[in-house]
C-alpha cells in the first residue's frame, strides 16, 4: 500500500496535518468548512457515514480504493464530502496520487473555495507532484477561474509537457481577463487543438464584442476542414 514515505512525510503533514495549533493547520480549516455541510438526503448521510468508516476501520485501504471513494463523491456533487475524506487520508498517511490531487482541486474550484485549492496546491509542491500534467491543468483551472491570470501562468509554466487541456483552460482564462492577443498567441502555438479549444476561442471572442474575429475563426475550421484530434 503506497504511504507517505519519510522524506516527503514531513513535509505534507507539516502542510496538512501535524501543525499543533489550529489556527495553523490547513487541516483544520478543510475540515471545519466540510463539517459544516449537512448531506440533503438520508441516503448521501448514510454513504457518507460509510465512507468515513472505511477510512476509520480499514486498515489496508490504498490509495487507489480511497481515491476511488473520493471521486464517487466528487462525481456526486459532494464535493465538501470529497474534501474532507481526502483530509481523513492524509491523516491516515496514505499518499496522495496526482490523480487524487486533481479530483479534489477539481472540486474545491467548483465549490469556488481558493482557500483549500491553495492549500491543496501547496501540498503538491512539497510532494513534487505540481508539474504533473493532470495536477496542473486542475490547478490551472482552479486560479484561472477564481484567482490571478498571473497566478494561473505560473501554474502553466511548472507543468511539465502540458497537454491540450492545459493550453485551453489558460486561453480560457486570457479570454476572460481580456488579453486576447495572449489567447491567441498561444491558440496559434499549442501543439494540438480540439474541440474545445476552438469553442473557447470563438465563444471568447463573440461574447466580448469581437464577432469578426469569431467569424474568421470560425471560417479557418471550415477552410482547414478541422476534425477533433488534429495536430497542428
Amino acid at each position: 500500500m503506497p504511504r507517505l514515505s519519510p522524506n516527503c512525510r514531513l513535509p505534507l503533514t507539516a502542510a496538512a496535518t501535524m501543525f499543533s495549533r489550529e489556527a495553523y493547520n490547513p487541516l483544520f480549516y478543510i475540515q471545519k468548512a466540510t463539517n459544516a455541510h449537512i448531506p440533503s438526503s438520508t441516503e448521501s448521510s448514510s454513504s457518507f457515514s460509510d465512507a468515513c468508516k472505511l477510512f476509520d476501520e480499514m486498515y489496508d485501504l490504498g490509495v487507489v480504493s480511497a481515491t476511488s471513494i473520493i471521486g464517487t463523491f466528487s462525481k456526486k456533487q459532494q464535493h465538501k464530502e470529497a474534501i474532507y475524506l481526502f483530509t481523513r487520508m492524509l491523516s491516515n498517511n496514505i499518499r496522495p496520487t496526482e490523480f487524487t490531487f486533481g479530483t479534489v482541486m477539481h472540486s474545491s474550484s467548483l465549490l469556488k473555495d481558493l482557500n483549500i485549492g491553495k492549500q491543496l496546491h501547496a501540498c503538491t509542491i512539497k510532494m513534487g507532484l505540481n508539474s504533473n500534467v493532470f495536477v496542473g491543468s486542475a490547478s490551472l483551472d482552479l486560479y484561472s477561474k477564481l484567482s490571478t491570470i498571473e497566478e494561473a501562468n505560473r501554474v502553466f509554466e511548472d507543468t511539465r509537457q502540458p497537454n491540450v487541456v492545459s493550453y485551453t483552460t489558460l486561453i480560457s482564462g486570457y479570454l476572460k481577463n481580456e488579453r486576447f492577443e495572449d489567447a491567441l498567441w498561444l491558440f496559434k502555438v499549442m501543439p494540438e487543438r480540439n474541440v474545445v479549444s476552438w469553442n473557447a476561442m470563438i465563444s471568447g471572442f463573440s461574447q466580448t464584442g469581437f464577432n469578426e474575429e469569431a467569424v474568421n475563426l470560425f471560417i479557418q475550421i471550415v477552410v482547414t476542414g478541422f476534425r477533433p484530434g488534429t495536430k497542428y
